[in-house]
């Protein structure tokens, strides 16, 4: 195309996206009329008539596609086959009046037909129809592809690849399934059959699995089909194994023969496997280097993946000799100089599991003496509530105050400097934090009759503690953490507890009062702490239980909540927001329009599912693009969770509830598709 033309074109993409589709069809017509002539310009205009909501034009634009889809000798050009997929693509999302994807298959097969040699065009093929998740389609191109470029491995895997998707991803009959699912199992185990077998040997550069994406690729197949004894012995052979050269030490190899063994109920062999691991990672550990190779995986052994392994082989095998040697691997990497926190952890699911299901090797007691071991050792981490909350839970209620009043006497010693006078000031009041959040758990969340006196002096020591944190955390900036942030936030959890509690006896007869106050207290902490995401999201759920939804939207933007958090945290606000604030909040200048006003802040929670819908395919397409084969399953799967999201249709709901209310103009960034969402919906 010459310069001008190209100008003349950019004026109508310019129309199309200010979404001005009259004067993007007055430009095209234009041209038309002073007889300039080409099929990109056909195609452009037949685009632009396809993307209005009149039935006539879009009858006229599918016209002249199909005028263009059915030319003698046939469009060969990529834009103008890109274009006129586009415009056929538009009136597909319709409905199937026009039978679009016929006339879209049609249109790319007549034009490799008219250049089979063209690679260019054939992959073109390849790649839009994979972007549209038209797997028969994806499928015939990719296989045509391997065929007259044979010398060309990524074709082969896509290939593979689509044979594998098609039997996966599309409503094909049960026959098509078995069919490409087969052809899928053939084509890679011919892949890994060329590998050689003597890992010195270098690869070959023909179509054997090379990389540890191909290698992936290989299992999905291989468990998709029901050949898991297979895929098990892939894993272990010298070629392909998971200290193979294709693996390159990838530790996900590792976590998948566990997955088999476990699927397969090889107990033994499991064990024996975790043994292993766990044996070449103590050494390691214990020795002074690294080892040679760092990236190997038995330098890697000490993950928790191994250890859950390892008791859930113990637990099938249930043999007293088994359980004892399973008990001192355990020990003995309790007992190192460097002692292992899953180590440590697979002590206390050991005992836990062990005392419920009443096992002669472990009792009540040995999950008591675990615990207080555990807290010993990580009271000044922040992972150790977490770590400790689930066993603590299973504990008998006499043991539950005992592992209390043990924590309390452990913190006592520590203040006082009988443990470890090296201890920093800030690591005793995380020990002291994690006694008060054991305490909320012990006395407040899990006691059936909590009483009002121990849930104030609950507030009160919380309050007492991060009064005494407050000079500590002087030297830090208002945008760091503060050392006692938890408990003030361990604070205001006790009392919205106690504003649940009976008028009778409470300081504040009316629960409002412990609202304040809670509301208060988080509001200090975050002018001390101005990015801590606990804090502010407590004060957003609190601000809505008070009815100050105004506050809530003011407070809520200090989250920076980005794209895909939407789905999972802008509930907290959103929900219901139609029928507690379906206006625009005045006075918030300075807030963010879209933050203070809830149909816009619906409208921009609403953006990321219509921008993944061409985003995630073009991330799909890249990874394929670059080999990474076995990414682009999970691609998939997010895009289906985002389009089947039920965020997705609460908030179309709420805008549309809110247009209503408000009688504002009700539009869907969704598409048509989604403007029938809530249509019926009372308000």
């Amino acid at each position: 195309m010459s310069s001008v033309a190209d100008r003349r074109n950019q004026q109508i993409w310019d129309a199309i996206e200010n979404d001005n589709l009259k004067q993007a069809l007055q430009l095209c017509t234009k041209r038309l009329k002073k007889g300039e002539k080409g099929d990109y310009l056909l195609a452009l205009k037949a685009h632009v008539l396809t993307l209005s909501i009149s039935r006539a034009q879009n009858d006229e634009g599918f016209a002249d596609a199909q005028a263009l889809a059915s030319k003698e000798p046939p469009v060969t050009d990529v834009e103008v086959l890109r274009l006129l997929q586009l415009a056929l693509s538009n009136l597909e999302a319709r409905g199937d009046r026009y039978n679009a994807k016929e006339y879209i298959t049609k249109l790319w097969e007549r034009a490799i037909k008219t250049k089979p040699g063209d690679e260019p065009l054939a992959r073109e093929w390849f790649l839009r129809t994979f972007q549209d998740r038209d797997w028969r389609n994806a499928q015939k191109a990719a296989m045509s592809l391997q065929k007259i470029y044979s010398k060309k491995r990524e074709y082969y895997f896509w290939a593979v690849l689509s044979c594998y998707l098609l039997c996966r991803w599309t409503d094909a009959t049960e026959p098509e399934r078995k069919l490409f699912g087969a052809l899928a199992y053939r084509m890679i185990s011919k892949a890994a059959s060329d590998v050689p077998d003597d890992p010195k040997i270098l690869l070959s550069p023909g179509r054997a699995i090379q990389t540890p994406h191909e290698l992936h690729l290989l299992l999905s197949i291989y468990r998709q089909q029901g050949h898991k004894v297979e895929a098990l012995a892939i894993l272990d052979s010298n070629n392909l194994g998971v200290l193979s050269t294709a693996a390159k030490g990838d530790w996900s190899f590792v976590r998948q023969k566990l997955d088999l063994l476990e699927e397969l109920e090889i107990w033994e062999r499991e064990w024996d496997f975790c043994k292993i691991l766990l044996d070449r990672a103590s050494s390691t550990s214990s020795s002074d280097g690294i080892g040679e190779n760092p990236t190997a995986p038995d330098t890697k052994g000490d993950d928790w993946r191994v250890w859950q392994g390892l008791l859930a082989a113990a637990r099938k095998i249930n043999s007293e000799e088994n359980q004892k040697s399973t008990v001192d691997r355990i020990q003995s990497f309790v007992n190192q100089s460097l002692p292992s926190r899953n180590a440590r952890l697979a002590l206390l699911d050991y005992f836990a599991v062990g005392s419920s299901a009443g096992q002669s090797v472990s009792g009540p007691s040995d999950l008591f003496s675990a615990c207080r071991s555990h807290f010993e050792a990580f009271s000044t981490k922040t992972c150790c509530f977490d770590d400790m909350r689930c066993y603590v839970e299973s504990l008998e209620l006499s043991q539950r105050k005992d592992y209390l009043e043990h924590c309390r006497q452990f913190a006592e010693k520590m203040l006082a400097g009988k443990i470890s006078e090296k201890e920093p000031r800030a690591a005793s009041f995380a020990a002291l934090i994690n006694i008060l959040k054991f305490e909320y758990l012990i006395d407040l969340s899990l006691n059936s009759e909590p009483t009002l006196t121990k849930a104030e002096d609950f507030v009160v020591s919380c309050i007492s503690i991060y009064r005494s944190s407050l000079p500590l955390s002087l030297p830090l900036e208002p945008t760091d953490t503060q050392y006692g942030d938890d408990s003030g936030i361990l604070a205001a959890m006790g009392l919205i507890r106690l504003a649940n509690f009976p008028s009778e006896g409470k300081c504040c007869s009316h629960p409002g009062g412990y609202l304040l106050q809670a509301a208060a207290l988080l509001e200090f902490l975050l002018s001390r702490s101005r990015h801590n995401f606990q804090a502010i999201l407590l004060l957003v759920r609190l601000y809505g239980v008070l009815g100050a939804c105004s506050l809530a939207m003011e407070t809520y933007p200090r989250l920076s909540i980005k794209q895909i958090q939407n789905d999972t945290l802008a509930h907290n606000i959103f929900s219901r927001i139609s029928t507690l604030h379906p206006h625009q909040v005045v006075g918030l200048d300075h807030v963010e329009k879209g933050d203070r006003d809830p149909s816009l802040g619906l409208l921009k929670a609403l953006m990321v599912y219509g921008k993944s819908a061409t985003q995630i395919p073009d991330l799909a397409k890249m990874a394929l693009e670059k080999g990474s084969v076995d990414q682009v399953e999970g691609f998939l799967e997010f895009a289906d969770r985002l389009r089947d999201s039920i965020c997705r249709v609460m908030w179309t709901v709420e805008r549309r509830r809110i247009s209503r209310l408000t009688r504002t103009k009700f539009s869907s960034p969704e598409g048509p598709d989604f403007d029938h969402i809530g249509a019926d919906t009372p308000s």
